[in-house]
């Protein structure tokens, strides 16, 4: 008798009896995935009349750097138990890095930011240390993997200039992807409004004076820049006239820098 059991797992009975001896066994298991921080388990219980009884249990747990399993088990009066710990130690990249098992081969990713999620072909391997690198240990070799990062795991002050790359390692060989995550985008939020208070409406292209990107405005004047300067201008285009704002930016430390209310005149 099989039966299926909850998050993958699975549980089956099965007996038997010859020559006036019978056995009745228990098997009930669930497998490790590879996400960080999975469970597995293992429990087996043999019990025979007449004869000795075998027992045995296991608990595995995958986290971002190995793999450790702790098994006991017992036959008759005789017990026995085991500790495994399976990882691997990789050179590359520029550092060292303590990962599960390399299999076919592997990437070293600079998420140029610490505690961003990295995923395989959609799979969670992990997050960045605290140099903004991981380890994705399970890359196929002469095949076409995807790798991307989580953009909602990045810092509020970061851009990335991508999000999803696609390599092709050679086999027992590692590749370096390289997201080109910045850290110092000198951002911030301005507010601006116009001569009598009111918030500039949403949907104004407001121009940099310095050749910079534009961007829209949006709900209440807010408008979001990036690569500001101490002192910065912007020409906002208005159906009755275009109207200037200037304003200084200095960094404040703060995740989201917010600059206004600014006149825009």
């Amino acid at each position: 008798l099989a039966l299926p059991l909850w998050d993958g797992g699975h549980v089956s009975v099965q007996g038997g009896a010859r020559g006036g001896e019978s056995t009745v066994s228990l098997d009930a298991s669930k497998s490790l995935t590879h996400e960080p921080g999975a469970w597995g388990w293992r429990v087996r219980d043999v019990e025979t009349r007449g004869g000795v009884p075998q027992r045995e249990a296991a608990l595995a747990w995958r986290s971002q750097w190995a793999r450790l399993q702790a098994t006991a088990g017992q036959q008759g009066a005789g017990a026995r138990g085991s500790l495994e710990i399976e990882g691997a130690i990789a050179a590359a990249g520029g550092g060292v890095f303590l990962a599960n098992r390399i299999g076919d081969a592997f990437a070293v990713v600079k998420t140029g930011a610490p505690g961003v999620a990295v995923r395989h072909e959609n799979r969670l391997v992990g997050r960045a240390d605290s140099r903004g690198r991981l380890l994705a240990p399970d890359l196929r070799a002469w095949e076409k993997n995807a790798i991307e990062i989580d953009p909602a795991s990045l810092p509020v002050d970061a851009e990335a200039a991508r999000t999803r790359q696609t390599v092709t390692p050679r086999a027992g060989a590692g590749v370096v992807v390289d997201f080109g995550v910045r850290t110092d985008i000198r951002a911030a939020i301005v507010e601006l409004v116009d001569a009598t208070g009111k918030p500039i409406p949403a949907g104004f292209e407001a121009r940099r004076e310095d050749g910079g990107a534009s961007a829209a405005v949006g709900y209440d004047g807010r408008v979001y820049l990036t690569d500001l300067k101490s002192d910065n201008t912007l020409r906002v285009a208005r159906g009755a006239g275009d109207c200037v704002a200037r304003f200084a930016w200095r960094p404040d430390g703060s995740p989201q820098q917010r600059i206004g209310p600014v006149v825009c005149k």
